[in-house]
């Protein structure tokens, strides 16, 4: 049974690779491939186990472009998302800032995974980024579902 399980994670995290690629960013603007955290791992393999891991599957295959995931060496870069590129950073500095409702890796992902290019190609219509409203529709269409499937509280608005 040991053995199944770690084979399925196996599986799991190669899949991933389909999907996302990873870069650490070494100096502003500089960017090096490199090879994804466990954390980071684990919190996608729970997402891509989501509703959301099919419309990732859906957006990435219809676009051609896999997801990039940098790890961000600057907070205040960290958590945000640009075309098909996610920034990310600690969660636990992030949550220290009293911004928003409790995080996890898991939660922050999602709702910048939302924001990409690959994921809104999705749906028909997605207000314009860099507005509440878009803010408001990434907490609905992938952030709240992520939460839904984990059992965590639903944020419902960017404001929470």
């Amino acid at each position: 049974m040991q053995m199944f399980n770690a084979e399925t994670r196996l599986a799991k995290e190669r899949e991933l690779n389909k999907y996302f690629t990873h870069s650490t960013e070494y100096e502003l603007d500089e960017y090096r491939a490199s090879a994804m955290p466990q954390n980071v791992k684990d919190s996608l393999v729970d997402i891509m186990e989501s509703p959301l891991g099919d419309k990732i599957r859906n957006g990435v295959d219809s676009t051609g472009s896999k997801i990039e995931l940098t790890q961000s060496l600057y907070e205040e870069s960290a958590f945000q998302a640009s075309g098909n590129q996610v920034y990310y950073g600690d969660v636990d500095t992030f949550n220290a800032r009293g911004i928003t409702m409790h995080q996890t890796m898991g939660t922050l992902l999602a709702h910048e995974i939302g924001h990409t290019q690959s994921y809104m190609a999705n749906y028909s219509f997605v207000p314009s980024p860099g507005t509440n409203s878009n803010e408001n529709w990434t907490v609905t269409n992938a952030e709240d579902i992520y939460r839904a499937y984990k059992g965590l509280p639903l944020r419902r608005n960017y404001d929470n």
